[in-house]
């Protein structure tokens, strides 16, 4: 049941709309969004946002410039390294 929420959580952080973005707050809490972000590395985010759940969420700036270094390097950069 947690993988369920973790997924639900990560999909709306990634695609979610502002409405989406006020139900899952409300919900969880920015904590378990929190973790959430931190657990997955914010993998399948774009760098905004990243940014922007840095900046609602009080992410620190060196762990948001590491996952938007990563997320902009991209999938295959990603596999050439593995």
């Amino acid at each position: 049941m947690a993988r369920d929420r973790d997924l639900i959580i990560r999909r709306i952080l990634a695609e979610g709309g502002l409405l989406h973005v006020r139900f899952i707050r409300r919900r969880v809490g920015d904590e378990a969004i929190r973790e959430v972000l931190v657990r997955s590395q914010a993998r399948g985010l774009s760098p905004q946002r990243i940014r922007f759940w840095q900046l609602l969420l009080d992410v620190p700036t060196r762990v948001a410039n590491a996952w938007v270094r990563s997320a902009r390097a991209g999938t295959w950069a990603r596999r050439r390294r593995a």
